[in-house]
């Protein structure tokens, strides 16, 4: 697998990575330091950190079938979701260190857990039909903002002080931050909806 950075005026590449397993996302973050580039694959994260590319594999010795499906950081923590898995961490100063998997108690019950980012001082990700808010740095203590519409949530956003989350049913769900219990069904598709992104329009 391969990742390029492309010059988004001119189109050209200006770097190329390549990778032994194929890779599943993609993200720019700011770590302590400094900017990094987040790649997971099926059996770790990869972390491209002043052009170094560093490794943070997943625990045990299996062979998932799929792979991390997102990433994301906070200060020095790593995060990643994968639905084989769940929600794995890693130190961002140890590379090579196998991932702590968190919340094992809320993930194993269900066969899909996405979505992980960190947005508004939280850590948020989703598992079968829930999504999660975890403070970051408050003892790691999530709170289910539980979506009224059957199926696994497949894509979440946060802004503006709101949720959003996408189902495999086509539904947008919404929940102010803070008022979990308090859901807005805000449009029913026929298809999944696949990802979400909020977006200023002029």
């Amino acid at each position: 697998a391969a990742l390029l950075a492309l010059d988004p005026d001119k189109g050209t590449v200006l770097n190329e990575w390549t990778f032994k397993d194929p890779l599943r996302s993609v993200r720019s973050v700011d770590l302590t330091a400094g900017s990094a580039i987040l790649a997971g694959s099926k059996r770790g994260l990869h972390a491209i950190i002043g052009g170094n590319t560093l490794e943070f594999p997943l625990p045990d010795d299996r062979q998932p079938k799929g792979g991390i499906n997102s990433v994301a950081a906070n200060a020095d923590k790593l995060y990643a979701t994968h639905s084989e898995y769940g929600v794995a961490r890693w130190d961002a100063t140890q590379p090579g260190t196998p991932a702590e998997i968190l919340f094992e108690d809320l993930t194993k019950k269900y066969k899909t857990t996405r979505a992980a980012q960190v947005a508004a001082g939280y850590l948020l990700f989703a598992t079968g039909p829930t999504v999660y808010a975890v403070a970051l740095g408050n003892g790691m203590h999530p709170i289910a903002y539980s979506s009224p519409i059957d199926g696994p949530v497949t894509s979440v956003v946060c802004g503006a002080g709101t949720i959003f989350a996408g189902t495999e049913s086509g539904a947008i769900v919404s929940w102010r931050l803070g008022e979990p219990d308090k859901p807005d069904v805000v449009t029913r598709k026929r298809d999944a909806i696949v990802n979400l992104r909020v977006a200023k329009v002029c």
